[in-house]
């Protein structure tokens, strides 16, 4: 429910729009309810829903016989990734099973190693997202090109291809850096200096 409360308004809207606020607010009410889900929702109930996944996949893994476990897991992994892939073209950009399915493959290469191993795979895969996500925050802010009326207008008025299509190209953008938001490596490297 609470990924639903999260999620639902954010159904309708581009992707440049609800990393801020929800899209389409059209009443008071709409805006209260935008500002009490960001408030309290809002980044809540991510941490959990990739708790419950991680601790699905560990039970699946520790419950398969050893030589199984991974092709197992890697076709469970599998059939997510297509499952995600077309619920963000479909339905919606924001969609998380994607991600998911990526790197819960990855888990197939921690299974079976020690503490330590994976101690290290775990820092240094945070030292790399805190670099990234530096180096996104740095990006060059292309908002001119996407606060237009025609994406609001295909969201709004156009056929469920042109939504799609609009849901691929705004998914692209929320996972790919630079696709939608091209990154200016003047900046990123000023900074770093």
């Amino acid at each position: 429910m609470g990924i639903l409360l999260v999620n639902g308004p954010q159904l309708n809207g581009p992707a440049y729009k609800d990393g801020t606020d929800f899209a389409f607010q059209s009443t008071v009410a709409d805006f209260w309810y935008s500002k009490f889900v960001f408030a309290f929702a809002v980044g809540n109930f991510y941490p959990i829903f990739a708790c419950l996944f991680g601790l699905s996949a560990a039970i699946f893994l520790a419950d398969k016989p050893k030589f199984l476990a991974p092709r197992l897991h890697l076709r469970r992994m599998i059939l997510l990734l297509m499952i995600g892939l077309a619920h963000a073209s479909l339905v919606w950009w924001g969609d998380i099973l994607v991600v998911y399915s990526v790197l819960g493959a990855g888990l197939i290469l921690l299974n079976n190693r020690t503490e330590k191993e994976i101690f290290r795979v775990l820092f240094v895969l945070a030292v790399a997202v805190l670099l990234l996500s530096t180096a996104i925050f740095f990006m060059h802010d292309n908002y001119t090109a996407l606060l237009t009326d025609n994406l609001l207008n295909i969201y709004r008025h156009g056929s469920f291809f042109a939504i799609s299509k609009q849901r691929a190209a705004d998914f692209m953008g929320v996972y790919i850096p630079g696709v939608l938001f091209p990154l200016d490596a003047y900046r990123i490297c000023s900074f770093s200096l």
